[in-house]
């Protein structure tokens, strides 16, 4: 993570190997996947954001000793606008492309939030096209439908004023 306290952006990487091995009555599959996903925020004005999102899957299969790989990305983006002091609405969008098959898949949607308690947001949202990817839909919802979303921002100075003495035994 990247949170420069004199900038207007805020980035975030996340990478990860990915391996599954099944057996069965079915056959056999064996999965190898490298995931990356970069995402950066922007605040463009107080009232303003625009968060951006890259995301690329190298993918290494077999399936029954036939043999498989491919790579797809993802790239996406959400322009929120704070309403009130307690309300914003979001527009977003993202492409899914599969580059051997060459298929470009897509999500669109709005969303509504409210901060219901310091540090605690929900949304509700509708996406009128999407798509499921569970390697890229982590920190978005793509799927098509209405869907409810909650943050809740915990760091380092969440817990500070919480006193751990009742929890120790006394001797």
């Amino acid at each position: 993570a990247f949170r420069p306290d004199s900038s207007d952006w805020i980035v975030f990487d996340r990478f990860e190997l990915k391996y599954d091995d099944q057996s069965g009555a079915a056959g056999t599959f064996e999965s190898s996947r490298v995931v990356n996903n970069l995402h950066a925020n922007w605040q463009l004005s107080p009232k303003m954001q625009l968060g951006l999102q890259y995301g690329a899957r190298y993918v290494a299969s077999t399936f029954d000793g036939e043999e498989y790989s491919g790579i797809s990305d993802i790239a996406g983006f959400d322009l929120r606008r704070q309403l009130t002091r307690r309300f914003d609405v979001g527009v977003h969008a993202a492409v899914l492309h599969s580059w051997e098959s060459d298929v470009l898949d897509h999500s669109i949607g709005l969303d509504v939030g409210t901060t219901i308690a310091k540090n605690i947001w929900v949304s509700v949202g509708y996406n009128f096209a999407g798509f499921r990817d569970d390697d890229f839909s982590a920190s978005r919802h793509t799927a098509q439908g209405v869907y409810l979303k909650i943050r809740i921002k915990a760091d380092q100075d969440t817990f500070k004023d919480l006193s751990l003495d009742s929890l120790r035994p006394s001797r």
